[in-house]
């Protein structure tokens, strides 16, 4: 058993409104998206609790209700040519071995010729374990997400960075 990082960007659409109302059901579906992913964890994902004020409060009695934090979960605005996110840090749990995510590759260094990894950005296509791991990822996020979600929310996962390898937007395509 071994915890692969991961960075899951889903776009959504809040209600239309002013500025604090769009804020206001950004968290809300966030609070809701929490929820389902609770119902996963800790099986698939494990999803990370940082500090920095980005923990799950109460509202008053009400758990989840508007003005509360979920762990790992953090909402932003539309800006440019970005829509309206939630991001979700955490961890995937997979029994595979810890693996490079790309093939090595011919080194020759002082003389001396090895195969080993590179220290350049991902350049070449994932191996097959890894498209695995992120295509179940991706798959139980958006059963996670859309069990409480109710359907009048918008939502896609459209950027996962799994292991240091960037799928969706400005990354590979995703595995099928």
């Amino acid at each position: 058993m071994k915890y692969v990082p991961f960075t899951a960007h889903i776009s959504i659409v809040p209600d239309a409104g002013k500025r604090q109302e769009k804020w206001l059901s950004m968290q809300k579906i966030a609070s809701i998206a929490y929820e389902g992913l609770l119902t996963i964890v800790p099986s698939v994902i494990n999803i990370a609790i940082p500090g920095g004020g980005q923990k799950r409060t109460l509202s008053g009695l009400q758990r989840g209700g508007i003005g509360s934090y979920s762990d790992g979960l953090a909402v932003k605005p539309a800006f440019g040519n970005y829509p309206s996110q939630m991001m979700i840090t955490g961890f995937y749990d997979t029994s595979n071995q810890n693996i490079q995510p790309e093939e090595e590759h011919l080194i020759i260094s002082g003389g001396e010729s090895y195969y080993g990894s590179r220290s350049q950005l991902f350049v070449q296509n994932e191996k097959l374990e890894i498209s695995n791991q992120v295509r179940n990822l991706r798959q139980a996020l958006d059963t996670a997400i859309g069990t409480n979600m109710p359907a009048s929310v918008i939502y896609s996962v459209f950027r996962i960075d799994y292991n240091g390898i960037i799928y969706g937007n400005r990354g590979i395509h995703f595995p099928r």
